[in-house]
């Protein structure tokens, strides 16, 4: 909705074969076919037939398989960027940023500390928002840690807002 209406960012999703769909769906926005992580690096990315059972996490794609959850398709290299290294490639220098959303399958506190806070400041940041969430690792918890406040919900998102409109 967002793109017919004349916005345009970055889609960062490591599912392998994406970026086609995005250049498709999608041609005017910048589309990466990365994950996102604390350093560069290569990384194996789990795939199974239920999407959202894909995981860079060994040992829970292990435990999975095991259990039978979910047809594993199989083990894909992928390159991992951190979220400021990635903005500094594709966003211009004083570029606003409106929106930035987060889905990452309970990694988004990892996600959102690897980005710069200062130099790329969203308007708007979304995040999933599970109760399961150990305090440390709550997305949530560290957007107010750095001057957001909640703004806004859905059964498992949270919708938060620069503190400093100013901005």
């Amino acid at each position: 909705m967002l793109y017919r209406r004349g916005w345009r960012g970055i889609n960062i999703d490591p599912i392998p074969g994406v970026k086609k769909l995005f250049d498709y769906f999608r041609p005017n926005d910048i589309n990466l076919e990365i994950a996102v992580g604390s350093k560069k690096k290569k990384a194996h990315y789990y795939s199974f037939e239920e999407g959202c059972y894909n995981t860079m996490d060994r040992l829970l794609a292990k435990d999975l398989i095991e259990k039978g959850i979910s047809k594993f398709l199989g083990v894909t290299d992928i390159d991992v960027h951190p979220l400021k290294r990635v903005c500094r490639q594709h966003v211009p220098a004083g570029q606003k940023i409106d929106l930035l959303t987060v889905d990452a399958e309970g990694m988004d506190s990892e996600i959102l500390q690897t980005h710069d806070w200062r130099r790329y400041r969203p308007m708007h940041v979304v995040v999933e928002n599970h109760w399961k969430y150990h305090r440390n690792r709550n997305p949530c918890a560290f957007l107010r840690k750095c001057g957001y406040r909640q703004v806004g919900c859905t059964p498992l998102s949270a919708i938060f807002q620069d503190s400093d409109k100013s901005r």
